[in-house]
Parts: C-alpha cells; structure tokens; sequence
C-alpha cells in the first residue's frame, strides 16, 4: 500500500467568502453537483440544515496554526462518501485510492486480492456492516494520484479532530 502525503485544505466561507478566524467554528459538508463532489465550507451562521445533496457533513474548529496537524472527516463521513463513490463505477480510481486510505485507517480491512482474466481486484471488508466491497486496481499513473490526493484533500480532511458519534457514545 502507498504512502499518500496530504497538505490542509482552505479556511473560508463558501458563502460569504470570509476568513474563518483562529478558534472559530464552521461547518463542513460533502454535496454531490453534478457529476461532481464538493467540499463546501459554511460559517456557523450561514449554517442551516445540510443542504439538498449533502452526503455528510461534519463541524470543526479552525486550529492555532503552529500546530499544523491535519485530521480526517468523522468516520461515518468517510464511509458515506466511500458509499457514494461505490455506487458510481465510473469512479473506479478514486474508489480504489479511498478504500486503501480506509484500511490505512482502519475502518475496513483488506481481505483477499484476486487476479482473474479481467484484471486484479481487492476484497475489503467492513466488519461493522458486515459487508464487503470488490474493487478493481487501476494502473495509475503519478499525475492520476496527484490528482486524486488533492481532490481527497480538499473534501476530506480537516485541522481540527472532531469524534465520531460512535467514539462519543464511547467516551460518555
């Protein structure tokens, strides 16, 4: 499996186009437009309810920038999207970049790779839905991942650790 070397996404306002500032809320969301998905940012007081669209969405805290560390989206946001991309074949390459970032996370796991007549497949397994998924192992180039890591990026990830609702059931 690749190592993937992901950079922090923007700090701003999708609506108004404001500065979020240090300590300050907002709330992120993943909205399919099109044939595309969004990463959009809102400020808690451009926040209503997830729009039309949304496959998840999660809040954070904008960081003090000398920590410079960068979380992932809750787990069910990742798994959501996840879910999205698997109901779209033409997504293949994303799909296998983003269930490999799963097992690194370790919220699925790698449980067989196949080699048949229409090329390599891997086998991931979601034990907490008790289901898997076969996808294919695309030849990608650099430029491909690039592309893929930066979009992953930019919907993904964000400066400030939020829980889980399961880890906050866990922890309550």
């Amino acid at each position: 499996m690749s190592n993937f070397d992901f950079k922090k996404s923007n700090r701003k306002c999708s609506v108004t186009g404001r500065d979020f500032e240090t300590g300050e809320e907002y709330v992120s969301a993943l909205i399919q437009s099109g044939e595309e998905m969004l990463r959009v940012d809102f400020g808690t007081d451009q926040w209503n309810e997830p729009p039309e669209a949304c496959i998840g969405w999660w809040k954070s805290r904008v960081p003090d920038l000398d920590k410079g560390r960068v979380y992932w989206a809750p787990r069910n946001v990742l798994l959501a999207y996840f879910e999205h991309l698997v109901e779209k074949p033409e997504t293949g390459d994303i799909q296998y970049v983003m269930g490999l970032l799963l097992v690194r996370k370790r919220i699925l796991r790698l449980v067989d790779s196949v080699q048949d007549e229409t090329g390599q497949w891997i086998v991931l397994n979601d034990a907490s839905q008790k289901k898997n998924y076969e996808l294919a192992v695309p030849d990608l180039t650099a430029e491909q991942l690039s592309t893929i890591q930066a979009e992953l990026e930019q919907k993904l990830f964000t400066d400030h650790r939020e829980l889980d609702v399961d880890e906050e059931r866990d922890a309550g």
